[in-house]
């Protein structure tokens, strides 16, 4: 059993020296400058086996390949470790380690590589900066920072190349240096704008140095955030002699939906005059309109007028209705009236009456009543003062002198009339009028249009009898 044992274990240690492989660097170190592209290459021979390749220290600019293959007996690959430092890749050693594994065997090796980054002479963009308000209308700068690593005076630099959005160009730069010196470096800024509703993602700046027989390209990238940006104008504001209307115009000119809410202070004298776009809610002095969802692009209006007509109206109304207190009312008023409601008959006798009442606030002196009766009628005295007459070709002129009326005095003066002849209806008689001097302004008042007689259907009477009608 002893030999078995050993038989079988020299039979393993034989079967995995047959499977064994060989990993071998053409170089320890590889210098790889900027902007070039070098190689060193991995040998793998004496092995039966799936090699599986992986690396750690790994940089973007570094490329191993191919990553995975067959290593036959008698057979041996080659595997090539591709450097290409870019412009902003720093200069010094790095170290990278690869790791190969049999994925029968399971038999790991390792072997490090050393990349020298280095430069040639002459200049170079050592960074390509982009800063700012990166989202739609936002305002960004690109910041080239060129140096000059030779040891000599470089001139006529011309730096150009362009902004990429996917396959989209947005804008080309150029600008000439007129000159570089040796280890010394220079800044060149570019100011940009991005448009409205500007795509969000990856934005690409393609750079290009040009000088001498020397042509270095370069390229970075920089992100365009997803933001609404919403942002109001005003677009009208109109006073006028009775308010002011105001107009804001709202718009998303962002590259995604938003929401925004417009805020005004109105105080609340003007919330009572306030018509236009209704809002979403008032709170204190303050209007606000909530719009949600805005689609990239959209435009919303907010309008609103106050206006102090209604204001204006009602104070001119108390101001009409107190000037014709003070001014109107505020008279000497004369009212006339006849005491008999009845058939206008040969013979029959009217009693017609004078009211003058004094409500101008101040005692009048030295007012004169007026009236007039046609010559269809008799005129006769009737109770109180008597009238001067004087006859007139259509009729009779009667005239009061007033010496005096004193304030709220009221006086009523009347005469009578007798109709030559009948008549079934109604004869309207003249006004009659009081004129009078109120603070040395002459002033005349007319009474109201009185009429003698019935209408064919209505019954006579006296007024005396009519109010006694009523009262009952």
């Amino acid at each position: 059993m002893k030999r078995i044992i050993i038989v079988f274990a020299a039979f393993l240690l034989v079967a995995n020296v047959a499977f064994a492989f060989d990993m071998k660097l053409d170089r320890d170190t590889l210098i790889a400058p900027i902007d070039t592209t070098n190689k060193a290459d991995i040998t793998f021979s004496n092995g039966d086996d799936t090699i599986l390749l992986s690396m750690v220290g790994e940089k973007p600019w570094m490329l191993l390949t191919p990553t995975q293959f067959a290593l036959k007996p008698g057979e041996n690959v080659t595997v090539s470790l591709f450097a290409s430092p870019k412009s902003d890749t720093s200069q010094g050693l790095y170290r990278v380690r690869i790791v190969a594994e049999g994925s029968n065997t399971k038999e790991k090796k390792t072997a490090d590589l050393f990349i020298s980054v280095e430069r040639e002479s002459g200049v170079y963009i050592e960074r390509i900066l982009v800063s700012g308000d990166l989202q739609p209308t936002g305002i960004a700068q690109i910041e080239f920072q060129l140096k000059n690593f030779g040891t000599s005076t470089v001139n006529d630099i011309l730096l150009s190349g362009s902004v990429e959005q996917g396959n989209t160009r947005l804008f080309d730069f150029s600008f000439n240096v007129d000159r570089i010196d040796p280890l010394k470096a220079r800044t060149i800024d570019k100011p940009f704008f991005l448009a409205e509703q500007a795509p969000a993602g990856m934005y690409t700046i393609k750079a290009k140095l040009s000088y001498q027989d020397i042509t270095r390209e370069f390229e970075t990238k920089f992100t365009v955030a997803e933001r609404s940006v919403i942002k109001k104008t005003v677009t009208d504001y109109s006073p006028f002699i009775t308010g002011y209307s105001k107009v804001t115009t709202i718009k998303n000119y962002g590259n995604t939906a938003g929401d925004f809410t417009l805020k005004e202070s109105l105080s609340n004298f003007d919330s009572i005059f306030y018509s236009g776009t209704e809002p979403s809610l008032v709170t204190d002095n303050e209007y606000m309109w909530q719009i949600n969802n805005m689609r990239p692009g959209e435009t919303a209006t907010i309008s609103y007028r106050v206006d102090y007509m209604p204001l204006i109206l009602f104070l001119l109304t108390i101001l009409v209705f107190s000037w014709y207190i003070l001014v109107k009312l505020r008279t000497v008023r004369i009212t006339k009236f006849i005491m008999q409601k009845r058939v206008i008959e040969e013979g029959a006798e009217f009693t017609i009456g004078l009211d003058v009442k004094n409500a101008s606030g101040t005692n009048v002196e030295n007012a004169v009543v007026r009236d007039f009766v046609p010559s269809v009628f008799i005129v006769k005295e009737g109770e109180g003062p008597k009238p001067v007459k004087r006859k007139a070709a259509h009729g009779t002129e009667l005239e009061w002198k007033l010496n005096e009326l004193f304030n709220k005095e009221q006086r009523i003066l009347s005469y009578k009339i007798v109709p030559v002849f009948g008549v079934r209806g109604k004869i309207a008689l003249p006004t009659a009028s009081v004129r009078f001097k109120i603070a040395d302004r002459a002033a005349e008042n007319k009474s109201n249009v009185s009429a003698v007689g019935v209408h064919s259907n209505e019954k006579g009477g006296t007024l005396e009898d009519i109010f006694f009608k009523k009262k009952k």
